[in-house]
């Protein structure tokens, strides 16, 4: 497991170096996302509730969903930089999922931006970390 997590990291530094990110944006945030995606990618939605402190992801989650989130994150930095590189395939319902997987809720209200653009605050359950993301309808 450990080696297909490695993989999965460096594939996503590679990312973050081609979106030329300042060191401070590709920190600690994207760092626990992307651990917490590859994780899920690895050992599976299953193995991930039981080990979960919160049992999620929660077994009417749509699956599928949440692995084109992870993908997008790990492949992409999806959602979590600017409205150009946000999550493309979720509906909103998936989002707030994919983010509860990771402990955040939402902090506020949705923005409406242009084509069809959504940004939300995301805050961790536990320390109150924030963080915007972005994502397409």
């Amino acid at each position: 497991m450990s080696g297909e997590v490695d993989s999965l990291l460096r594939k996503q530094k590679n990312v973050l170096k081609e979106l030329k990110l300042s060191k401070h944006e590709s920190s600690s945030t994207f760092v626990y996302f992307s651990f917490k995606a590859a994780r899920f990618l690895v050992i599976g939605a299953e193995l991930y509730r039981k080990q979960d402190f919160f049992h999620y992801p929660l077994e009417e989650w749509d699956g599928e969903k949440l692995e084109l989130g992870c993908r997008q994150i790990i492949e992409e930095c999806a959602g979590l930089s600017t409205p150009e590189t946000c999550f493309m395939g979720l509906a909103e319902t998936d989002v707030l999922n994919l983010f509860e997987l990771f402990h955040f809720t939402i902090d506020g209200e949705t923005d409406f931006l242009d084509n069809d653009v959504r940004k939300i605050v995301v805050r961790h359950k536990m320390d109150g970390m924030a963080h915007t993301v972005y994502y397409k309808i």
